[in-house]
Parts: C-alpha cells; structure tokens; sequence
C-alpha cells in the first residue's frame, strides 16, 4: 500500500517468494544429487584432503593448490573404473575412504606409480627383450 510519499507493506507475504524458496532448495539437492552421483563430491573431498596434507607439509601454496586439483580429478574417475562402480555404489563408506586415501597419498605418488606400471608392462611387450639373459 502507498500512503503518500512513503510505502508500506502489507502484513501478508507474497506467495511467489515462498515458492521462490522452495525452487532454490530443490535446485541445490538436485545440484547436489547429481555432484554425488558423478562422484564429484568425493573428488572434492580428495581435494581438500590433498590441500590439507600440502598444507600440514609446507609444500607451498601453488603446488598444494595444484596437488589438490588433480587428486580432484583423480578422484572423480576413480569411482568411475570398471568393476568398481557398483561396490562404491552400494557402500558409500568405501568412497569416503577411497577419497580420503587419494588426497593422503598425494597425486605425485599416484601419478608415478602408474607410469612406472605402464613402463614396466611396455617393457614385457617388447619382444626384442623376451629373449635376453638377466644380469
């Protein structure tokens, strides 16, 4: 209502803000669904584990920020490798634990274990060297 110069409100609120409410609450669980879903959630959770553990060992802030963004990423696909998907699905304890021993081991120790397994299996392809003695 307006009252000359000045306008007052009316004591009842309009119906359209509550509904506003509700579509934000509901548009947050669906957000949040869908990051649990994809595993994002646990990947951020890898993340700020990786950020803690960076932080506790004095590695400076770029390269814990840049540790914590790939375990991330790590940590998203993760929960996404054959054969594993359902067990992480069914027990929602395995994929906090999962999450939090990839930001404890760090993506460094991660990384250079997979691609020393890779140099390793690339090696015992090669048929050059099936045949040779070992020292």
């Amino acid at each position: 209502m307006v009252h000359g110069d000045t306008m007052v409100k009316s004591s009842t609120s309009s119906p359209s803000h509550k509904m506003d409410v509700k579509l934000d609450r509901q548009t947050l669980q669906t957000v949040i669904s869908f990051m649990h879903q994809y595993g994002l959630l646990h990947g951020l959770l890898a993340g700020f584990t990786a950020l803690i553990r960076g932080a506790y060992e004095s590695e400076g802030l770029s390269k814990a920020i840049l540790d914590a963004l790939l375990c991330c990423l790590i940590g998203v696909f993760a929960f996404h490798f054959a054969g594993t998907f359902e067990t992480f699905v069914e027990h929602v304890t395995y994929q906090l634990m999962l999450a939090m021993v990839i930001g404890v081991v760090g993506a460094n120790l991660i990384i250079t274990t997979v691609r020393d397994s890779f140099v390793a299996a690339i090696k015992q392809l090669n048929p050059l060297t099936w045949f040779r003695k070992t020292r």
